[in-house]
C-alpha cells in the first residue's frame, strides 16, 4: 500500500472553494491588464460557426469580448512608453530676458557714427587722419577703464578735443595717453588768449590761431584736479601762475607750437560709446529622472517669477540716443607729450644761452645745469645725473640743485647759488694779473667798478632765471601770493574812491600840478 497522499483534483473541490479560487485567478488578472504599461486584449475576435448562423454569432461576438475567447488572445501585450518629462518649478526660476542691443532699431548707432563722420568731414577732416581716428577710437573704446575718464571730461566736464588733420600712418597707435594729449580744458574761443591746460598736464596758450606748449603742470595738483568741474575752470585758469613771457623772439629753436587753420566749432558725439554685445545667460537645469512622473512628485512651494525690466518710453530712449556737442579745433600736427617736453627744455636752453650772452661760458654752463631740475620732466623718468664737471676748468659749485621743498628752503638754495657765482668771479678776478693790484703789506686793494661789474653779472643770470622759470618760482600753491597782491589791490582802490590828491599828503607841487595830477591818476588806474 502506497502512503502517498494524492493530490486533488480541482473538480473534487467543493463548491465555495472552486468559487473562490476562481475569483482570485481573475483578480489578478484584472491588476495585470490594468497596469499602464500593459494592453488589455483585443475586444473582437472571430469564431467559426455554420453558415446559417454566421451573423447571429457575429453579432453576439461584437456585444461581448469575454465569449469564445482563444487562450493565446489572452497574454498581455507591452505598450511602447515615452517619459513625459516634468520640470520642477522649485528649481528653475524664470530670469529677465537681458536687453539687447538695438531694440529701438538696430541702425541707431550706425547713424549717430555716419552723423559724427559727416560732421567731422565739414570741419576738414577726412576719414584717413588721425582727427577722425581719434574720434573713431574714443567712440568705440568709451566704456573701457582706461578710456573712461577721458569721455567723461569730452562728453560731460566740456573739455574741447584736438584734432590733428594729418594723416594717420598705418602702424600708428591711438592710444588712451596719446588721445589725453589731445583733450584740452581752456575758458572758450570768445578771449583773445585762451589759457590751454591738456589732460595729460601739458600748459600753453591760443593766441593768433596758435597753440603754444610752453610749460607742465602735475596732474595730481589740486590746480589740475579743479579744472574738471566746469563751474571752477575759468577761476582756476584765472588764478594758475602766469606763463612766462618770451626773452628772445624770434628764438630757435622754438617753444613747441601747433597752428590752428580752422576756427572753433562742435562736433555730434553719440551720449555714450559704443557698447560691445553681451552673451545671453544660459539657464542651468538639472538632470531630470524620467520615470519620476511614475512615482509622483514632492510638492514644492510655488515661486514668484523674478520681475521683467520696466518697458523704456519712447522719451527715454530719444533722450539716451540724442548726440553731445563737443568742442573741438583742427590742429595742424601731433600732440606727443614726450616730443613736447624735449622741445620745451630744449627752448629753454637755447634762451639761457641768448639771454645770457656776453658772460664767461663757464658761467652759462653752471647756470643750465642748476636750472636743469626745473625743466619739465616725463612722468616716471628717472632725473639724469647731473654733470660735475662742465667744459671749462671752473669746478661746478656744492649746490648745484636748487630745493624746491617749500618757498623758504627754494629761497635759501637760489641764494646759494648766486654766492657761488659771486665767489668764482672773484677768485678769478684775484688770480689775473691785470685785475688784482695788491699794496706792499699783499693785501688786496677794494675796486668798486670791479664789485659793481660782479653784481650785474651775477643779476642777469638771476633776471634769466626768474623769468624762464616764473610759473614756479612765483605764486607757488602754498604761497599766499596772491592773497598779499589782492589786498595791496583793494588799497589802492579805496584810496581812489576816497580822491585824494598830493596836497593831502603835505606835498608842494606849485605850479606842475595839472601834469604831475594827471600822471598820479593814470598810475593810480593802472594798479
Amino acid at each position: 500500500m502506497s502512503t502517498r497522499k494524492d493530490t486533488p483534483s480541482v473538480s473534487s473541490l467543493g463548491r465555495v472553494q472552486g468559487q473562490k479560487l476562481s475569483r482570485e485567478g481573475n483578480s489578478s488578472r484584472d491588476s495585470i491588464a490594468s497596469h499602464p504599461l500593459l494592453s488589455p486584449p483585443p475586444a473582437i475576435t472571430t469564431t467559426v460557426v455554420p453558415d446559417n448562423k454566421a451573423s447571429s454569432a457575429a453579432s453576439t461576438s461584437l456585444s461581448d469580448p469575454s465569449a469564445n475567447t482563444s487562450p493565446a488572445s489572452s497574454s498581455p501585450k507591452y505598450v511602447p512608453y515615452t517619459p513625459r518629462h516634468r520640470v520642477s518649478t522649485s528649481q528653475v526660476t524664470a530670469q529677465p530676458s537681458p536687453p539687447t542691443i538695438g531694440t529701438t532699431g538696430g541702425a541707431t548707432p550706425q547713424l549717430q557714427l555716419q552723423n559724427l563722420k559727416a560732421a567731422a568731414q565739414n570741419a576738414q577732416l577726412t576719414s584717413g587722419s588721425v582727427g577722425w581716428a581719434i574720434c573713431e577710437k574714443l567712440y568705440q573704446e568709451g566704456e573701457g577703464s582706461e578710456w573712461e575718464d577721458i569721455w567723461t571730461a569730452v562728453t560731460t566736464n566740456r573739455a574741447t578735443l584736438l584734432l590733428p588733420l594729418d594723416q594717420a600712418l598705418p602702424q600708428e597707435n591711438i592710444t588712451s595717453d596719446y588721445v589725453r594729449d589731445h583733450v584740452i580744458y581752456c575758458t572758450g574761443p570768445s578771449n583773445k588768449t585762451i589759457p590751454v591746460v591738456t589732460l595729460s598736464g601739458l600748459r600753453g596758450f591760443i593766441s593768433d590761431n596758435t597753440l603754444t606748449i610752453r610749460s607742465v603742470i602735475p596732474t595730481n595738483s589740486p590746480q589740475f584736479q579743479a579744472l574738471a568741474s566746469p563751474t571752477s575752470r575759468l577761476s582756476t585758469l584765472a588764478n594758475l601762475p602766469p606763463l612766462p613771457s618770451p626773452l628772445i623772439v624770434p628764438l630757435k629753436p622754438e617753444y613747441p607750437v601747433f597752428n590752428i587753420p580752422a576756427p572753433h566749432t562742435e562736433l555730434p558725439f553719440p551720449s555714450k560709446p559704443l557698447h560691445k554685445p553681451q552673451s545671453r545667460p544660459v539657464l542651468s537645469t538639472p538632470r531630470l529622472n524620467p520615470f519620476a512622473s511614475l512615482f509622483g512628485a514632492r510638492a514644492s512651494p510655488a515661486t514668484t517669477p523674478a520681475p521683467l525690466p520696466a518697458s523704456t518710453s519712447g522719451e527715454e530712449i530719444e533722450g539716451k540716443s540724442h548726440a553731445v556737442e563737443v568742442s573741438i579745433y583742427v590742429i595742424q600736427g601731433r600732440m606727443l607729450r614726450k616730443d613736447i617736453i624735449k622741445g620745451i627744455s630744449n627752448s629753454i636752453k637755447a634762451e639761457f644761452r641768448e639771454v645770457l650772452t656776453g658772460l664767461p661760458s663757464w658761467m652759462v654752463e653752471w647756470s643750465i645745469a642748476f636750472a636743469s631740475s626745473l625743466h619739465p620732466q616725463l612722468p616716471g623718468e628717472p632725473k639724469k645725473p647731473l654733470p660735475r664737471q662742465p667744459s671749462s676748468s671752473s669746478k661746478m659749485p656744492s649746490i648745484i640743485e636748487p630745493d624746491m621743498t617749500d618757498h623758504s628752503t627754494a629761497s635759501e638754495s637760489f641764494q646759494s647759488f648766486y654766492g657761488a657765482l659771486e665767489d668764482e668771479l672773484l677768485e678769478k678776478e684775484q688770480q689775473s694779473d691785470h685785475l688784482s693790484e695788491k699794496k706792499a703789506d699783499g693785501r688786496l686793494t677794494y675796486n668798486p667798478a670791479q664789485e659793481d661789474r660782479r653784481y650785474q653779472m651775477v643779476e642777469r643770470v638771476e633776471r634769466a632765471v626768474c623769468a624762464l622759470f616764473y610759473d614756479q618760482l612765483f605764486r607757488r600753491k602754498p604761497s599766499d601770493d596772491a592773497s598779499h597782491d589782492e589786498a595791496l589791490s583793494s588799497r589802492i582802490a579805496a584810496l581812489n574812491m576816497l580822491d585824494l590828491g598830493l596836497e593831502h599828503l603835505g606835498i608842494d607841487i606849485g605850479k606842475a600840478g595839472n601834469g604831475l595830477q594827471a600822471v598820479v591818476t593814470s598810475v593810480g588806474q593802472g594798479m
